[in-house]
């Protein structure tokens, strides 16, 4: 497996800004780990979006309203599977064969038009 990226420079385009093609070649799985992700802030225009794995604090490839990256494939093992273990009234899951309260926090989300959405 190989990845590439290439930059044109703005002085060969017809925008005069560079063009920047970025593909990791990651490979297929079931879950998929790729997401695409969008956070906006702030003023109109404070954005960025992107493609990020779950639990990483960045997007590895991706854009705002000033510049653009990317990155090639690492080849890391990035994903992990396990099926917990709960136990009767599933208050409780199981790790290293020591039992830990399960805790929940509740999230609102505010959906414009529509009753807020409690998670």
């Amino acid at each position: 497996m190989a990845s590439n990226s290439w930059v044109i420079h703005g002085k060969h385009t017809n925008t005069g800004k560079p063009i920047l093609a970025n593909d990791p070649h990651l490979g297929t799985s079931i879950p998929s780990f790729e997401q695409l992700q969008e956070m906006s802030w702030g003023n109109e225009g404070d954005y960025i979006s992107g493609a990020s794995v779950p639990g990483a604090p960045l997007m590895f490839s991706g854009r705002s309203k000033m510049s653009s990256w990317g990155s090639t494939a690492a080849l890391n093992d990035i994903s992990d599977l396990w099926q917990e273990e709960l136990n009767e009234d599933k208050s409780q899951y199981r790790v290293d064969g020591e039992w830990r309260d399960i805790s929940y926090v509740e999230e609102i989300v505010k959906v414009k038009g529509q009753d807020d959405l409690i998670l």
